[in-house]
């Protein structure tokens, strides 16, 4: 996961206890960070935040994906607002997935569910 917002973790935390087995998360706030660490890791899903500020989601992800290192690797943009157009546009650059942030945590574990029936496996690493 690749948020400036640490709360966001928090989430994906509680999911993790609620969903034992399911996956693993490790939490950067910066791209730069966030690269060596998916290029280390190889995790099969990585959730970035659109609006990071040193570089958005968007360049992120299509700097990611020039990159070639990480074809195999599936990237979620979320954010608390998503509009057509950003999920459009994250589709278009290469995105796995553009979600809303969930407010209610029921919602964020069967939002965690989905994503990984469609990834096709339980999931194992994030």
């Amino acid at each position: 996961m690749i948020d400036d917002d640490i709360d966001e973790m928090d989430f994906f935390l509680f999911a993790q206890k609620e969903m034992p087995g399911r996956f693993t998360c490790s939490y950067l706030a910066d791209v730069t960070e966030g690269l060596k660490m998916i290029l280390d890791m190889q995790p099969d899903l990585v959730f970035l935040d659109i609006n990071m500020p040193r570089m958005k989601g968007p360049d992120f992800l299509m700097h990611l994906k020039k990159t070639g290192l990480c074809e195999n690797i599936k990237v979620v943009l979320y954010s608390t607002n998503i509009t057509t157009s950003d999920s459009r546009m994250a589709l278009s650059f290469g995105a796995f997935d553009c979600i809303q942030k969930p407010v209610l945590f029921t919602s964020f574990c069967s939002m965690l569910a989905e994503l990984f029936e469609k990834l096709g496996h339980s999931g194992k690493k994030q």
